[in-house]
């Protein structure tokens, strides 16, 4: 007859070891299913100020055309306010669906109160390049073609995609820089 080794033993030593190796897995899949279920709310406040900015406006009558960015048309106001206006509900709707996820993924990297300070920052860096950008399609239009025809056509910019764009990037960068260097 062939003896089988202690039952008893055998499954509280595999449970033991389980438990060992299971425990820091659960703890942060708990911890990462808890930061992705919060509410983004610095995301949802930004939100419901762009909507709130883009009835207001055109309650006031102000046109996008006023408040667009554009070299041609440079005015200080407008390094804030060309990225709050949109020029219809549906531009509004887009950028708005594509903030609220990438809102969201910033405000799970970095937190909330950080997202309330960069996402202001991140704008008006995102309007700078923007501004930079279209006047050297001006300058290269002053090189290549006679003035007015140009090849390359410099608009005037309004909406909230370039630092929806951004945000994103920060976010991966963040947790890129934190997993690598430990600064976080």
């Amino acid at each position: 007859k062939i003896s089988s080794p202690s039952t008893t033993s055998l499954p509280s030593a595999w449970t033991d070891y389980y438990t060992a190796i299971t425990a820091p897995l659960a703890s942060a899949r708990d911890a990462s299913l808890e930061k992705a279920s919060m509410t983004p709310t610095a995301t949802l406040c930004f939100m419901a100020y762009q909507v709130a900015f883009f009835f207001l406006s055109w309650g006031l009558g102000w046109s996008p055309s006023s408040m667009c960015l554009s070299p041609l048309s440079f005015d200080a106001k407008r390094l804030i306010l060309s990225s709050y206006s949109h020029s219809t509900v549906l531009h509004l709707l887009m950028n708005m669906m594509f903030f609220l996820q990438a809102g969201a993924e910033l405000e799970r990297s970095v937190g909330t109160a950080t997202t309330l300070v960069l996402t202001p920052v991140l704008t008006l860096v995102t309007t700078l390049i923007n501004l930079a950008v279209a006047q050297l399609f001006i300058s290269l239009n002053a090189v290549v073609g006679p003035p007015g025809n140009g090849i390359f056509r410099v608009g005037c910019a309004v909406g909230f995609s370039g630092p929806s764009s951004f945000l994103p990037r920060y976010a991966t960068y963040h947790r890129f820089c934190c997993r690598s260097f430990c600064c976080c």
